[in-house]
């Protein structure tokens, strides 16, 4: 399964990031429990989480790769 957490540099952002790598696995919308492979982290800021970013899982986009128009 591949999750994506928008605010990721945030107080819930980093929290939710670290129960979700918690977890082995994870149910999808059937009920059936699938493997977490992958969690990218978005946020304006590179998530700063020591834990979070030495996890093979977890791909952080950098905040230049986030377009934002005004």
């Amino acid at each position: 399964m591949n999750v994506i957490i928008t605010g990721a540099a945030g107080f819930l952002g980093v929290r939710l990031a670290r129960a979700l790598l918690a977890q082995e696995t994870l149910p999808d919308a059937e009920g059936r429990l699938l493997p977490l492979t992958s969690l990218t982290l978005l946020d304006l800021f590179t998530p700063s989480d020591p834990i979070l970013l030495a996890d093979p899982r977890v791909r952080a986009d950098l905040p230049g790769a986030l377009e934002v128009s005004r």
